[in-house]
């Protein structure tokens, strides 16, 4: 009996520490998994990342054409007082510039506009920096968002503006990096900044993130598209936006990393749909286009920011510019005749302000002659790009509305000549190339609709050749064209896409403020000057003689 008790007593000992022992485990367990929660959440969410790119000035809604900034922030979910805590709106660049409403302000008020929409950061386009870099900087102190561009160092390796941004979005971390390739190096050197390899530069500041986030999006103003593939290829980049195009395009690699680009002009706004957990994060991408959706109430603070820039802009369309002395030669009729329009009629130029603009003259479409109007715009484009090394400057004849008249000249006037959104382009061309663009000039003579108005070039026009080029002593910079010898030229944007100046790789050195607003400074330095064909130009190095006609038809 005194056994089987001694035996009772020790299992009903080993039964109590064992309760003890599981409750012990029981606690550590259940603060474990408390802690785990506090200090260690699941991080599992939904986010939506919304980019748009290259919107150059389009503020309003335009059905087909422009989303327009308010109906941007509500398709993001950023209007009214609490915005959608799971939204990310960026811009790729190419927003503070590149049209004459954009640079109305310096790009003050698209600032104050995306600023009032909630963008979360913006990446740096070329036709941001036609200010210059430190203006460029000056606007980022007016905005509420980060301008990321991780490349663009400053003297003392220090970033010039910032590297990336981690955004907490339902306890996940999402690490948001910006690079560029917009800034032209030789203006980089000048203000002592370098730029870096956009991709060495992403891999880098992962490598430098990594820990404090779950994923990454990487904001690539880049134009190569092995570039981006490398950046795309970085671990933990789940998406890369890059910059605006003219249609709007997606892709995803091998590892489910997404490629997206948004449309130009505010014509379409890229959606990504993220879904991140601790182990995995997948995304799939649609885009918001201008056709889909109604224009908006216009009740909102971005609305308001629209209606102050919009009136901004007006304002400055009164503004004096400068006096101009125009000598067209030919008569009126004569005029008429060669500006015959792709429907055999003649348009009119709609002036605005207290327009000294001639409205009454033929906006050119097939005029095959040197104008002084044309002289005067190219010779603005030739001086405006003197310090980037231009040597000559060309522009379709049919991107100039009409003329001024002798006389005081607004920026109203002056804008009146040219659609908003053309820009000047720096290249770099062979002289062989630069001769197939003024050969093709001449394309469908008399009635040649590609006809360039130049400046810093000379050359003679035979039309009666059958043989060999129907173009004869070409000089630029005063000495002869020489085929194989590498040229830096300025050209209209819209020539220089049709002749794929589109990145470095191709020739495009950098991008350059609106043909207007270039127009409209260059009449405000030379106000004593004479605008035609026999006038003095302003080369950026002195002055040139132009006793003769530059472009002579035989």
């Amino acid at each position: 009996m005194t056994g089987g008790g001694e035996k009772h007593r020790l299992i009903s000992g080993i039964s109590h520490r064992r309760k003890i022992i599981i409750i012990c485990l029981a606690v550590v367990i259940a603060a474990a998994a408390f802690a785990q929660m506090v200090l260690h959440p699941d991080r599992r969410a939904s986010v939506k990342i919304v980019c748009t790119g290259a919107i150059q000035g389009n503020l309003n809604y335009v059905k087909g054409k422009s989303l327009g900034y308010d109906n941007i922030s509500i398709a993001a979910g950023k209007s009214g007082d609490s915005g959608s805590d799971n939204v990310i709106l960026a811009d790729m660049g190419d927003c503070l510039g590149g049209s004459e409403v954009a640079e109305a302000d310096g790009g003050a008020d698209i600032v104050s506009i995306m600023n009032a929409a909630g963008y979360d950061a913006m990446v740096p386009g070329s036709l941001d920096f036609v200010y210059g870099t430190d203006s460029l900087k000056k606007l980022r102190s007016q905005s509420q968002f980060p301008f990321l561009a991780a490349n663009i160092k400053d003297a003392d390796d220090k970033s010039y503006f910032e590297d990336y941004k981690i955004l907490n979005v339902k306890n996940v971390r999402i690490g948001v990096i910006g690079v560029t390739g917009a800034l032209n190096l030789d203006d980089a050197a000048k203000d002592g900044l370098t730029v870096s390899d956009p991709s060495d530069t992403v891999s880098a500041v992962v490598s430098e993130i990594s820990s404090k986030v779950d994923t990454v999006i990487v904001l690539a103003y880049v134009s190569d598209s092995d570039e981006i593939s490398q950046i795309a290829a970085v671990d933990k980049v789940s998406a890369v936006i890059t910059a605006a195009g003219d249609q709007a395009s997606s892709d995803k690699t091998d590892k489910g990393t997404v490629i997206v680009s948004p449309q130009k002009y505010g014509a379409s706004a890229g959606v990504i749909s993220m879904n991140v957990s601790r182990d995995k994060v997948t995304a799939d991408t649609k885009f918001i286009k201008a056709s889909d959706v109604q224009e908006s109430p216009g009740t909102s603070a971005v609305a308001a920011a629209v209606k102050t820039a919009a009136g901004d802009f007006e304002a400055s369309e009164k503004e004096k510019t400068g006096y101009v002395s125009i000598a067209e030669t030919g008569s009126a009729a004569e005029t008429e005749e060669a500006a015959e329009t792709e429907s055999e009629t003649v348009s009119e130029t709609q002036s605005s302000g207290e327009s000294s603009a001639a409205g009454s003259e033929a906006a050119v479409r097939y005029n095959v002659k040197e104008t002084a109007i044309g002289d005067l715009t190219a010779d603005a484009m030739l001086y405006a790009g003197s310090s980037s090394g231009v040597k000559a400057a060309l522009i379709r004849d049919r991107d100039i509305n009409g003329t001024l008249s002798t006389g005081q000249v607004s920026r109203g006037d002056v804008n009146a000549l040219f659609d908003d959104d053309l820009y000047m382009v720096v290249c770099s061309m062979t002289g062989g190339e630069l001769r197939t663009i003024l050969e093709d000039s001449f394309k469908g003579y008399p009635k040649a609709k590609d006809f360039l108005q130049v400046s810093g070039l000379t050359y003679t026009y035979t039309s009666s050749t059958d043989i060999g080029s129907p173009l004869s002593a070409i000089t630029i910079d005063l000495q002869t064209l020489e085929d194989g010898k590498t040229y830096t030229v300025a050209l209209s944007s819209d020539l220089a896409g049709d002749y794929g100046y589109a990145s470095k790789s191709s020739g495009l050195i950098k991008s350059m403020k609106s043909v207007a607003a270039l127009v409209n400074d260059y009449i405000a330095r030379n106000q004593s000057k004479k605008s035609s064909s026999s006038s003095q130009t302003e080369d950026g190095s002195g002055t040139q003689e132009t006793e003769a006609a530059r472009i002579k038809i035989k």
